[in-house]
């Protein structure tokens, strides 16, 4: 079944305006950047300060709180237009993501800009989505992941399980940001489809956890 299945789902040709996995470092607006410089200057004379960026990784959500620390003169994989402390893991986590401060609230929000898109292929009961984030963990031993209605396999993913579940779901095929969903025929519809997409989104705007693949099992990584 395995080998059918990648058969099926390789014979899409690939779509060039795809979005790839984002790789871009934590970014900053401008409001960002100025409330925060604004902040580090109004600290007392011989206190070296920062902006400290913290992930507390949960089973179903991935908390980020930032707030202001004493410098440690650590280094970071990337650069950046304010004085960070961040952890090596979060500050590859948190790529693409935007802080934003809010005048209002006076708080600092962060976005995840999760972007995907659905691309048709030559079977309608078969849709492909393609997002800006790593569905398989970079790391991951294995880089894919196939699973279907009949399988005996273990399932550890609630993404994997909340996909599963939908109405008419047959199959799947996951590769680093794609994954390729097979709904039974008589059962394929837009609707269908948009519940997916729903899930999908949910998932990384919430946790963002890619999936680590060993011995065809999917583990979330956090």
């Amino acid at each position: 079944m395995k080998g059918l299945l990648k058969k099926l789902f390789s014979s899409n040709k690939k779509n060039e305006e795809s979005p790839s996995p984002s790789f871009k470092p934590l970014e900053f607006t401008e409001t960002a950047i100025q409330k925060i410089q604004n902040q580090l200057s109004s600290r007392p004379n011989g206190v070296e300060s920062c902006f400290k960026v913290q992930v507390n990784y949960k089973p179903d959500r991935a908390f980020v709180q930032v707030g202001f620390d004493e410098w440690k003169n650590q280094s970071t994989i990337f650069d950046y237009p304010v004085r960070i402390q961040i952890t090596e893991k979060d500050e590859l986590f948190l790529r693409g993501f935007t802080i934003e401060f809010s005048e209002e609230d006076q708080s600092f929000y962060i976005y995840p800009n999760v972007e995907f898109i659905a691309e048709p292929t030559p079977k309608k009961n078969i849709v492909r989505f393609v997002l800006n984030r790593n569905i398989i963990h970079p790391n991951s031993k294995e880089k894919e992941f196939i699973f279907g209605v009949g399988m005996k396999q273990e399932i550890s993913s609630p993404l994997i399980q909340s996909i599963s579940n939908s109405k008419g779901f047959s199959s799947m095929y996951i590769t680093e940001n794609k994954i390729q969903i097979e709904f039974l025929p008589d059962l394929a519809s837009l609707e269908n489809e948009e519940k997916v997409a729903s899930i999908l989104l949910d998932h990384f705007e919430r946790k963002g956890y890619p999936l680590f693949i060993e011995n065809g099992i999917a583990t979330e990584v956090y």
